[in-house]
């Protein structure tokens, strides 16, 4: 049995042996559905041990089925790249579970505790429970965010123009009108994505008065050249559904309180 052991053990040790287990344990969860988020479980073996976290770090082709690979997209190149959907699916998983499940029958206070948790979770003092991976592969330079806004407090819509207008987010974002852009020389991250959007819905939380609430409209689209919007929103089709998820748009909605 210990000899049964031993051999097992020096097999996991062998790197080409190692790999190839390891793209396959990535296929056995991937039977099309990125729900099974198997990008994610991939980074998760990184805690096995110090050769299996050498192994998925350095191995090119576990970097490419983890988003982790540094290749840039070239928009002008013909070429197109794939959506993290394992990224996606974590993100409207705990956005659902924390902040919206039965949010219109919770008080405001432990709707606002909700949404703190889930930030806790997403980007609490510049790190994530989600490990870092791109947005796409190859990793596209520029994502804008569409906050989408719609108030039912009077004072709102004001305070939120002015955030906009005063709101100090570095030389990777910029805001122009509901659309925050996006960008990084070297492609953009999960941590970005989060943090931004994490930003964003916390300073909505603190603009309205006690009561107040509006509903938020979150989408997210990849490589998109500067354009006007119109009347304030996208004019692209908004993905509403998890298993309508497309390669090029995520749209979330939300009542927030």
């Amino acid at each position: 049995m210990a000899g049964n052991i031993s051999a097992a053990m020096h097999v996991l040790l062998l790197p080409e042996l190692l790999e190839q287990i390891l793209i396959d344990f990535f296929y056995i969860l991937w039977p099309g559905r990125p729900s099974t988020r198997p990008s994610l479980a991939l980074l998760h073996l990184r805690s096995v041990s110090a050769t299996w976290r050498s192994m998925i770090d350095t191995s090119p082709t576990l970097q490419s089925l983890t988003f982790r690979n540094r290749q840039l997209y070239n928009p002008n190149g013909g070429e197109r790249y794939d959506t993290n959907g394992c990224f996606l699916y974590w993100l409207i998983a705990n956005l659902e579970t924390s902040v919206l499940r039965e949010s219109a029958d919770l008080a405001a206070r432990t709707r606002r505790q909700n949404f703190e948790n889930f930030a806790n979770r997403a980007w609490n003092n510049g790190s994530s429970e989600f490990p870092w991976m791109y947005i796409t592969k190859p990793a596209v330079t520029e994502v804008s965010l569409y906050f989408g806004v719609a108030a039912y407090h009077s004072r709102l819509p004001g305070q939120w123009m002015e955030y906009k207008s005063s709101s100090s987010v570095g030389s990777c974002a910029k805001w122009k009108g509901n659309r925050l852009s996006l960008h990084s020389a070297t492609g953009i991250t999960t941590d970005l994505i989060l943090e931004k959007i994490v930003e964003t819905l916390r300073a909505l939380y603190e603009l309205p008065g006690p009561g107040s609430f509006f509903i938020c409209e979150i989408s997210m689209k990849f490589g998109v050249e500067e354009r006007e919007e119109l009347d304030g929103y996208d004019d692209g089709v908004l993905m509403r559904r998890q298993s309508e998820l497309g390669d090029e748009v995520c749209a979330l909605e939300y009542v927030l309180f």
